[in-house]
């Protein structure tokens, strides 16, 4: 749901003025947006939303700062590569933070967890290749022996992705025993990593030998409960694996792909934009008003999100209980009816 011009949403019906959104809000955008939403974002409305269902799990990504948007775009554009070219990384000029609200058990990679950890969890991965009876991968021992070895934190991780995202022949062997490895063992001897492994094994099942199932044991594993929340800010690499749940972000369609997709991947755009340094799950907390709100911030302006829960007998009744209908910012209102008790 949004207004980005590579797919705003439908009107329905649709007005003398208008079949979409971008231009409905075009043609009066004080009246849609608000003068100081419409003075701030230049007329455009800031945010898209999503009620995002991963049913797989999705690539393993990134997005850019407006500064590296503004400087890509304007350089693919001086290229006269088409907007809609699969190869093409910037479609706009604007940078995409984002956020995912649960509306049930979600599971998603976000961010690098600290190196001498990974190294562990690689560490836990080379013991289950060895109790297969297969020769462990050098890629392994070195993954090992690089991310424990006392360098600046973020310098080890860097290293190491960008052994693995590189893609050869060797890294490929690497995921395959590894995964057969892992697929194989009995999870308890995979603790206390046993979930980053069995996740690792779970997405060479869909993505065979892609690099992203080796990258995913460097990043932070995230199981989220209905009504909690994580924010994802430029550089942090993330992937959403499984669960139903609320996405907003930043109005850009920016996304540089590191894995666990057929899609374009451009490695050295992609490392231009990672943020290297190791980073806790960056869960949101919610924010309680005097008026009742429950509002989830994140440390973006582009948007928030509200949680409402009307009670049965109040909107049987259809009494005014809540203070949204005076919201002076544009808003998206999603309704879902409460899951069976």
């Amino acid at each position: 749901m949004g207004a980005h011009p590579g797919a705003p949403s439908g009107l329905v019906p649709p007005t003398p003025e208008a079949e979409s959104l971008d231009q409905l809000i075009a043609a009066d955008p004080e009246q849609m947006l608000g003068r100081e939403t419409a003075v701030a974002y230049g007329n455009s409305l800031p945010f898209l939303a999503k009620v995002l269902a991963a049913g797989a799990p999705l690539s393993l990504q990134v997005h850019p700062t407006r500064e590296q948007a503004a400087a890509g775009f304007a350089a693919e554009e001086a290229a006269a590569l088409d907007r809609t070219a699969p190869e093409r990384n910037y479609r706009d000029d604007n940078h995409k933070p984002e956020m995912i609200f649960a509306l049930t058990p979600f599971e998603a990679l976000c961010g690098f967890r600290e190196p001498d950890e990974a190294a562990r969890v690689f560490r836990t991965a080379v013991r289950a290749v060895q109790a297969g009876g297969a020769e462990v991968p050098e890629l392994l021992t070195w993954a090992v022996s690089e991310l424990s070895s006392g360098h600046d934190a973020a310098d080890r991780l860097q290293s190491v992705f960008r052994a693995i995202i590189s893609d050869g022949e060797d890294v490929r062997e690497a995921v395959r025993l590894t995964a057969g490895a892992l697929a194989g063992s009995d999870p308890e001897n995979l603790e206390p990593f046993a979930k980053e492994l069995s996740t690792a094994a779970d997405l060479n099942a869909y993505y065979p030998e892609d690099p992203g199932v080796l990258l995913s044991l460097l990043l932070n594993r995230a199981s989220l409960q209905p009504g909690e929340a994580v924010f994802l800010p430029a550089g942090n690499v993330h992937a959403y694996l499984s669960g139903l749940g609320i996405e907003v972000m930043a109005s850009s369609d920016n996304v540089l792909r590191g894995g666990l997709t057929p899609k374009h991947v451009d490695v050295a755009e992609l490392l231009k934009t990672v943020d290297f340094r190791p980073v806790d799950i960056p869960l949101l907390s919610a924010v309680h008003t005097q008026m009742g709100q429950e509002l989830y911030r994140p440390p973006f302006g582009e948007f928030q999100l509200q949680r409402i829960e009307l009670e049965q007998r109040a909107s049987d009744a259809g009494e005014d209980i809540h203070p949204l209908r005076q919201c002076p910012a544009p808003t998206f209102r999603c309704c879902r009816t409460a899951p069976p008790s």
